[in-house]
């Protein structure tokens, strides 16, 4: 019984040493996988990093242009505002007794009015409301 007793033992031995071995290096592998993932994922998110700098500096560039359009946009505007002043002033007698039409100022408040209301009533992807004109033109 010795002999037997022996043999389990070896035997047991053995399966624990190959059951130990295989735990080891199963876990090995999976520290290596892991190890590999994470190292991808560092990649990763340097590169979005890096991507998220460059259109970061793009944006500021853009920014500063913008801001040098719309200023030489105010000044271009003021420049015309004072050409435009200047252009009436110079005018201004011969538009002081200026009268128009009872019809044509009739035709203009009612623009007025049509354009007041669809500016409250209308939003951006509505057309605005037909004229009289265009309404008499086509038979409305």
């Amino acid at each position: 019984m010795t002999t037997t007793y022996q043999h389990l033992i070896k035997f047991i031995t053995i399966a624990l040493l190959a059951a130990g071995l295989y735990y080891l290096g199963y876990t090995k592998g999976q520290a290596k996988a892991e190890a590999r993932y994470n190292q991808l994922q560092i990649v990763q998110l340097q590169t979005l990093i890096t991507q998220s700098q460059t259109l970061n500096t793009q944006a500021q560039k853009l920014s500063i242009n913008l801001e040098r359009l719309l200023n030489t946009q105010a000044e271009e505007n003021l420049q015309t505002t004072k050409e435009l002043n200047s252009a009436l002033n110079k005018t201004a007698n011969t538009r002081v007794n200026c009268v128009l039409p009872t019809d044509v100022m009739q035709q203009l408040e009612a623009s007025r009015r049509r354009a007041a209301n669809a500016a409250i009533t209308s939003n951006i992807n509505n057309s605005l409301p037909a004229t009289r004109s265009n309404d008499k033109q086509h038979g409305r």
